[in-house]
């Protein structure tokens, strides 16, 4: 069974977990702990994911939920990313020539941050986890996958799963 799915707006990255020293609330020092293996020292770390991310993910679950069959059932086995489209807005800077050649049709990619693998694919295909696919890890190929501008900005995706193994 094939899913062609579109999440409109800005696309966005997902970074790496961020990593804060817990602090004291009276003292203000950093909580230390005795490390259970080394016997050593340690600064008790605490780990999250930045407010805007999570409401992100929240945002392209709730929308992925809308855009599949009402008695769809997650794959369960491998799934195929066919295409992956990321259309971000043309930026401010450029000249009306090239707004122009833009809206004709003409493909300008985009060559700078956020890069496609680490952080643009990630955030996604953790969002669907549950709903398209059990786990992101049932992705076992991607095809065309790119990074443009354009006027409608938003993901286009097209997914693949079999329908014999996804339980349907």
């Amino acid at each position: 069974m094939t899913l062609k799915l579109f999440f409109p707006g800005i696309p966005f990255s997902k970074q790496s977990v961020r990593a804060n020293p817990v602090y004291n609330r009276k003292t203000g020092e950093p909580v230390i702990y005795k490390d259970k293996l080394t016997g050593k020292k340690r600064v008790l770390i605490s780990f999250h994911q930045p407010k805007k991310v999570v409401e992100q993910e929240k945002s392209i679950k709730a929308m992925t939920a809308k855009q599949i069959p009402k008695n769809f059932t997650p794959f369960r086995g491998p799934v195929i990313v066919k295409e992956l489209l990321f259309v971000f807005p043309p930026l401010s800077t450029w000249p009306k020539y090239k707004l122009y050649d833009l809206a004709q049709g003409k493909v300008f990619y985009k060559d700078t941050k956020p890069d496609i693998t680490d952080n643009l694919c990630k955030g996604l295909f953790d969002a669907m986890e549950g709903i398209i696919y059990m786990n992101d890890s049932q992705i076992c190929e991607q095809g065309l996958t790119r990074k443009i501008y354009g006027l409608k900005p938003g993901i286009y995706l097209t997914i693949e799963g079999n329908k014999e193994q996804s339980n349907e």
